[in-house]
């Protein structure tokens, strides 16, 4: 089931010293499954359960510890803790906006945000427990909610429905580049910035992977991040050599708050991922042919550093 969210880029003036808000309507198709459909009070649900650390185990780990709200729903670390102190396997991605993704996980082999949600809370690495133990641990805090939206006991239905309801309410697109690009706010973005977009659209062809809105083409590629891959990506759902080191290509929006970068966690700074790409790789045979290298002088990749900075989104959903 389709169902169109209007989508409000909030563009803010400032008359005669005060400030005004202004409003331009730009509609973004989000999907919604038949069973789950745009619900305010299940979101509200669901961000309790997201923020609620009784989902683990042991009691430690809530989604929120590896998805944090004040970096764009990602971490700050190459791999998350998770219970017992353990590590996840790959560096946590940003929720926002995944309400547009049609795949999930690394290797883009889950259709649903339903189906994903269920991966973290099983995850021996992650959170740890079985789906009868979480049920079992929530049902005399929840039990009740539950009745109240779905007219059922609290089970795995409800619990996966209310958390990918408040997912899909994690929606950005009020960055200074939004207001610039959309808003046809020509102040939003300053020469830095717009000459970096340039950059990025026009003499990189970085949108061939990362287009507009979402900065995203939710395809799988190998961007040559290794020679030998540790982590061989797609190829573990395919066993197709093709695939080896294909990965889902992440979207930029937010990416100033989210480092460190690549499905690893392997880069640190958005300056040396411009790098990892200037050099055209490490040579992996299965490397996208679009990964050849260019130069940048330092002044280029400020501006480009400029632009990426310029798709943090200041009204993140919290």
């Amino acid at each position: 089931m389709m169902q169109r969210i209007f989508l409000i880029s909030v563009l803010l003036i400032s008359i005669c010293g005060c400030n005004e808000v202004q409003t331009k309507i730009t509609p973004w198709e989000i999907s919604y499954p038949a069973d789950n459909t745009a619900n305010a009070e299940i979101a509200a649900f669901g961000r309790e359960l997201f923020f609620d650390k009784d989902l683990s185990v042991d009691n430690t780990i809530a989604c929120a510890s590896c998805h944090m709200p004040d970096h764009a729903f990602a971490d700050t670390v190459a791999f998350s803790r998770g219970v017992n102190g353990r590590q996840a396997g790959r560096n946590s991605p940003s929720l926002i906006n995944a309400a547009f993704s049609p795949k999930f996980m690394g290797e883009g082999q889950v259709p649903t945000l339903e189906m994903q949600v269920l991966l973290p809370l099983l995850d021996q690495r992650e959170m740890g427990a079985s789906m009868k133990e979480v049920i079992e641990e929530l049902k005399p805090k929840y039990n009740a909610k539950s009745q109240e939206l779905f007219q059922r006991d609290l089970d795995a239905y409800v619990i996966t429905r209310a958390l990918a309801n408040y997912e899909r309410t994690l929606v950005a697109y009020a960055s200074p580049f939004d207001l610039y690009y959309y808003g046809k706010d020509k102040n939003a973005l300053n020469k830095e910035a717009r000459e970096g977009w340039r950059l990025f659209s026009e003499e990189l062809n970085c949108v061939a992977c990362h287009p507009a809105p979402n900065f995203t083409s939710f395809d799988l590629k190998n961007n040559g991040l290794y020679k030998d891959y540790p982590d061989e990506g797609r190829y573990k759902v395919t066993g197709r050599y093709g695939d080896k080191g294909k990965f889902k290509i992440p979207s930029l929006r937010n990416v100033a708050l989210t480092a460190p970068y690549m499905h690893d966690g392997k880069y640190a700074s958005l300056k040396e991922v411009i790098q990892h790409y200037s050099r055209g790789g490490e040579g992996h045979p299965n490397t996208d042919t679009l990964i050849t290298g260019f130069k940048l002088n330092p002044e280029k990749e400020a501006q480009l550093i400029s632009f990426l900075n310029a798709l943090t989104d200041t009204n993140i959903h919290k």
